[in-house]
């Protein structure tokens, strides 16, 4: 009878996460996930043909955790605005899966059409007015996140709120005034 396999995709995906979630995608290798699993590297590429393969689990798994966070909590009157609280939150509180999204490696892949939605509930707008809404809304809320991720400005989360409905606001004023 073959010997049971110890360590097998989930454990080694897991562990990639862990490394990437506490120190960042840069630092992510064989060798130190072989180390968090306490074994030879050899498990790892019986697993996976090759980094670019774990990586592209890696990336579905971190999107996957991405998207379950900006859905938490959403204010059924205000999904919208409450998203973008959670995006900016994301950035602030897991900003080394944050940076492996947006900055770092660029894994993101939004699911575009069920934010669009989230505007046209939010604002009354049609497709196409929500598209460049959202847009706009979205260089302001990924600028603020980029920041709070790379801790180069600290905020609350109450200064997070007003700062979107700030945005919010003046963008719906400009929409108006068409």
């Amino acid at each position: 009878m073959p010997p049971t396999k110890k360590v097998g995709k989930e454990k080694i995906l897991e562990a990639a996460f862990d490394i990437v979630k506490e120190n960042g995608i840069k630092s992510l290798n064989t060798r130190l996930i072989a180390k968090q699993l306490n074994c030879s590297t050899q498990p790892i590429f019986s697993e996976y043909k090759n980094m670019e393969e774990l990586k592209c689990e890696l990336k579905e798994k971190i999107c996957k955790y991405h998207e379950e966070y900006l859905c938490q909590n959403l204010d059924k009157d205000h999904p919208y605005r409450t998203t973008g609280e959670n995006y900016i939150k994301f950035a602030k509180e897991e900003s080394n899966l944050f940076n492996a999204l947006y900055v770092d490696e660029q894994l993101e892949e939004t699911k575009y059409s069920e934010i669009i939605e989230k505007v046209k509930i939010s604002t009354g707008l049609n497709d196409e007015e929500a598209n460049t809404f959202h847009i706009i809304m979205w260089f302001y809320t990924h600028g603020i996140a980029t920041l709070v991720a790379n801790n180069t400005i600290q905020l609350t989360n109450e200064q997070i709120q007003e700062l979107l409905n700030i945005e919010f606001k003046a963008l719906m004023l400009l929409e108006r005034n068409k």
